[in-house]
């Protein structure tokens, strides 16, 4: 969920024209101290270095012609589905906020559980990926849109198929593996992994000096459960993983694509199996067609999200972020 928010396209630009000078904060000149007294109220010190004064606009400036252009991808996205949700009669609240906060902690923890798992992988990711606060709330803020939307917009009539609710009951309730997982860019790293795996160093130790999956890795390189239905692992992943029989067992090297089309390659070792538990499908039908549904929400999010990028006109008019 939170990888389609995050992984913004960067924001083209239909007209770009200058503008001249931008409006103060690419362009900056850090006063005199000399001169302080006039500016402790536009430019206040932030800090002191042995009795020297850095000011505010010295840290904007750096910051502006550092990240500059990636929060204005942040700010431009959220726009678009500001936009989106007014035609659509859509406004945001408090109450949109935080049902939507909870939901990103509830599956980040894996079980619906809104304490301490879901908020510290939470805040790991955040931490990992270089992501403030206030972006995470933009974030937060068009995924809230976009489902309130979807929600509206998606006839819930257009879930329940047979094959649907099939695929989704072998999903929940068929025979399950959760395994962890070595994920590595090219064939040097493999047979460095291969090689310290076989003079007898753990695998979690391997996974964690050398894997590149950050989500797994936040879990102790855990990955699953995994069942024959689990479409959001890539198909190589899950026949490796469900072919797997005894705990402690370990594929050979497996390649496949991730969700942006780079090729990786993945050392996989069985941690655990969860039987079939043989749930009658009529008794947990409503809990399926709930889990279709919530499926087809995201589904179209993601798809209003790329159409709204790919039709909008952005005019990037400050030289320096363009």
């Amino acid at each position: 969920m939170l990888s389609a928010g995050w992984a913004l396209a960067g924001c083209g630009s239909a007209v770009e024209k200058p503008a001249g000078r931008p409006g103060g904060a690419g362009q900056v000149e850090v006063q005199p101290e000399a001169r302080a007294s006039a500016n402790d109220t536009g430019n206040p010190v932030v800090a002191r270095v042995n009795g020297e004064a850095i000011r505010r606009e010295e840290v904007v400036s750096v910051l502006y012609r550092g990240r500059g252009r990636a929060v204005l991808d942040e700010l431009v996205v959220t726009a678009l589905v500001r936009q989106h949700a007014r035609r659509k009669g859509v406004t945001s609240s408090r109450a949109l906020l935080e049902a939507e906060r909870r939901r990103i902690v509830g599956e980040l923890a894996g079980d619906g559980d809104e304490g301490g798992d879901g908020a510290a992988l939470l805040g790991y990711m955040l931490r990992k990926r270089g992501v403030s606060r206030a972006e995470y709330d933009l974030i937060v803020e068009r995924q809230a849109l976009l489902r309130a939307v979807a929600e509206r917009d998606l006839a819930w009539a257009r879930v329940g198929g047979a094959a649907e609710v099939a695929a989704e009951y072998e999903r929940q309730h068929g025979r399950r593996v959760v395994v962890r997982l070595i994920v590595l860019t090219n064939l040097r790293q493999v047979d460095e992994a291969l090689g310290r795996l076989s003079e007898g160093e753990g695998f979690g130790a391997v996974a964690g000096a050398m894997s590149q999956d950050e989500v797994s890795l936040s879990r102790g390189a855990l990955l699953g459960p995994i069942s024959a239905a689990s479409t959001e692992v890539a198909a190589g992943l899950r026949e490796a993983a469900l072919a797997m029989e005894a705990v402690g067992q370990r594929s050979g090297p497996v390649h496949y694509r991730d969700e942006s089309g780079a090729e990786r390659w993945a050392l996989l070792e069985l941690e655990g199996v969860v039987a079939a538990d043989g749930a009658e499908l009529e008794a947990v039908r409503g809990q399926l067609l709930e889990s279709i549904w919530q499926g087809k929400v995201s589904e179209t999010m993601a798809d209003v999200l790329e159409r709204l990028q790919a039709s909008a006109a952005v005019e990037v008019v400050d030289p320096v972020l363009r």
